[in-house]
């Protein structure tokens, strides 16, 4: 704990110097690092000088990938809107957000009961793994491997019905 906070006090202005290079966002980047500092305070993991550095790069690195990947998702949601908005588009080439709303819909329900409310509580509730694992009682990695492996399923429904 006190080497984290020690870490924390001497690179803190480096670190957000250095995620800022990555996200052109000073203000983004203060907010990366300091989640990323909280991650681990309050993990429980035991962390060990030589590998602290590492750990917080790569912990930086995780939230702007989960960050990316979420800002990637609405971008594809709005597009698939507005697609179905233009009025001179070829509409036989256009998902219509219902087709696709129905796809998803589908492909969760073809899941077992606990991977459907995790992809659901994750995609739909705006959930971290690790709040659906506190809120279902259900393992933390237990609740990676079934979140990957729905969201596998559902991609290639998805791909299979619309041809994505």
């Amino acid at each position: 704990m006190k080497l984290i906070e020690s870490y924390y006090a001497s690179d803190f202005s480096g670190l957000v110097e250095r995620t800022a290079l990555r996200v052109y966002d000073r203000q983004l980047a203060e907010d990366l690092v300091q989640d990323a500092f909280l991650r681990l305070l309050t993990s429980d993991a035991v962390v060990l000088e030589p590998a602290l550095p590492g750990l917080v790069y790569r912990t930086i690195t995780n939230l702007l990938y989960d960050r990316w990947r979420r800002r990637q998702h609405a971008l594809l949601y709005r597009k698939a809107l507005t697609a179905s908005d233009v009025s001179d588009a070829d509409s036989s080439a256009e998902v219509s957000v219902k087709q696709l709303t129905a796809v998803v819909e589908k492909a969760v329900s073809r899941l077992d009961d606990d991977s459907a409310r995790i992809y659901c509580m994750n995609v739909f509730g705006d959930m971290k793994v690790s709040e659906i694992a506190d809120k279902t009682g259900i393992q933390y990695k237990k609740v990676e491997n079934k979140l990957y492996a729905a969201r596998k399923a559902v991609r290639q429904y998805a791909k299979l019905k619309i041809n994505l």
